[in-house]
């Protein structure tokens, strides 16, 4: 099954799930970077938007689930 932002249910699973994805983008930019302003930009996208979230975000959804 695949997992969806509609399917997770609740809106700290779907938050989560955007942040998981945008993670995942930022790090196939940052395979593909060539030059160093590049690769530092878009480890400080990946570094401060979607890394800053998920810990939280990921606490939140395991107090949420027990």
């Amino acid at each position: 099954m695949i997992i969806t932002p509609r399917s997770s249910g609740s809106p700290i699973r779907q938050r989560l799930l955007v942040c998981i994805i945008v993670f995942t983008i930022a790090s196939m930019l940052f395979r593909a970077a060539q030059s160093l302003p590049r690769i530092v930009a878009v480890r400080l996208l990946c570094r401060a938007v979607s890394t800053s979230a998920l810990v939280p975000l990921s606490q939140a959804a395991l107090l949420q689930r027990s």
